[in-house]
């Protein structure tokens, strides 16, 4: 070696090793992956256009098109039927990216039904590192006593 100590918590320059170094990388790696999704919204030429509501369809050049379920305003939680949405865990993908960008741009013009759905409270699953059911919205009707709120 060259006379320098090397730092034991240091490993194969991945940074500290153990739990707080662990959940420093995943938080890096989530991040990394975030952008990597919000980049290729960005450079891809994705188009999206209404579909039955609360839904819209990215459509891309290579004819793939994908549903994403709108539920409150741009920033969601949306989602999306593609593989990528499901698998990644992020519970975003570049096509829910794409619709985040576009309902922020000014440029949307959501029909009122469109609004009326995505605003609507419903149960979802979330694609976090647990998948487990969320409620969007605030419960309504005659059980919406037992339902404990706000919920995750």
């Amino acid at each position: 070696m060259n006379g320098r100590r090397r730092d034991p918590r240091v490993v194969g320059g991945l940074g500290e090793s153990g739990p707080r170094g662990a959940s420093q990388n995943i938080d890096s790696a989530r991040r990394i992956a975030l952008e990597e999704r919000q980049s290729a919204a960005r450079r891809e030429k994705l188009r999206v256009r209404p579909d039955s509501p609360p839904f819209l369809r990215v459509e891309a050049p290579s004819g793939f098109s994908y549903r994403i379920q709108l539920r409150g305003d741009a920033g969601g939680p949306h989602s999306c039927d593609c593989p990528d949405f499901e698998a990644n865990r992020l519970h975003t993908c570049k096509h829910v990216e794409r619709v985040r960008t576009w309902l922020a741009s000014g440029r949307a013009r959501l029909a009122l039904e469109h609004r009326r759905q995505a605003l609507r409270s419903r149960v979802y699953l979330h694609f976090g590192d647990v998948i487990e059911p969320r409620l969007f919205g605030r419960p309504r009707g005659a059980s919406a006593s037992i339902v404990p709120f706000p919920m995750k």
